[in-house]
């Protein structure tokens, strides 16, 4: 169940068919895990793109750490016994 609890069912911005939030493969390095790879590869992203068109991946960024900071929570939750 507390694994459970960190599957984002929209999976990960640009690549919905990792929905596990905290181990997926980088954009950078499809062959090892990377933690939050959906947040370091949306910085990346922004750090590549003039500054006026960095607007939408900043909002995909903030969505992003949203459903993280929810998932973390639940994950939580999970663990304390405090879920139902």
């Amino acid at each position: 169940m507390f694994e459970r609890a960190f599957i984002d069912p929209r999976g990960v911005p640009g690549r919905p068919e990792y929905n596990h939030v905290i181990n997926a493969p980088s954009q950078r390095n499809k062959y090892a895990a990377t933690s939050f790879a959906g947040l370091s590869d949306t910085l990346a992203a922004i750090s590549e793109t003039p500054c006026d068109q960095q607007g939408r991946l900043w909002e995909i960024f903030k969505e992003h750490l949203a459903a993280i900071t929810h998932l973390v929570d639940t994950a939580g939750k999970v663990l304390s016994n405090d879920l139902w």
